[in-house]
């Protein structure tokens, strides 16, 4: 059973809501490179391991121009020595967002949350910082997918007789 989670700071919250509690989805290797990405359907929590040095992890997306990505590897809590650095790119390999130590949460975790310029493909990569690797590499990468907000007012004054 999945069950969303938002973190707040003071009266709103300030992270799009996060997946915990649900069972997370097996990395499949060999995700090592954009033409062996693993196709994921957020919202997700695959358990991933970055299992020799150099090795890098690609998971691939479709969005639409506007909608929110929200992506958090969580390590710390699992007892892993992976120090994970988490990127964004678009379809083309060009880097849109990339995150290593977030002040957020735990140090070694990493977080990043995006606007995606366009309709289309879009990888997440998850790495090591020193590309290190080995049985101890594990790692949990939360995905949530938002479509945009549109404003809202929640109260008006009347401008004093004026038009």
């Amino acid at each position: 059973q999945a069950v969303f989670a938002t973190v707040s700071i003071d009266a709103g919250p300030i992270l799009a809501p996060f997946l915990v509690g649900s069972a997370a989805v097996a990395e499949v290797e060999s995700n090592s490179t954009r033409s062996q990405a693993q196709r994921i359907s957020p919202p997700v929590v695959i358990s991933g391991n970055i299992s020799f040095a150099g090795d890098v992890d690609y998971f691939q997306f479709t969005a639409n121009q506007g909608d929110v990505v929200t992506a958090l590897v969580s390590t710390a809590s699992l007892g892993s020595a992976l120090d994970s650095v988490l990127y964004l790119l678009n379809s083309e390999g060009t880097t849109l967002a990339y995150n290593d130590e977030n002040g957020l949460f735990y140090q070694s975790d990493s977080f990043l949350q995006a606007v995606l310029p366009s309709d289309g493909t879009y990888y997440l990569v998850v790495t090591d910082y020193s590309s290190r690797g080995g049985v101890n590499g594990t790692y949990r990468l939360h995905v949530q997918l938002q479509k945009p907000r549109a404003p809202s007012v929640s109260a008006a004054r009347p401008n004093r007789g004026a038009p």
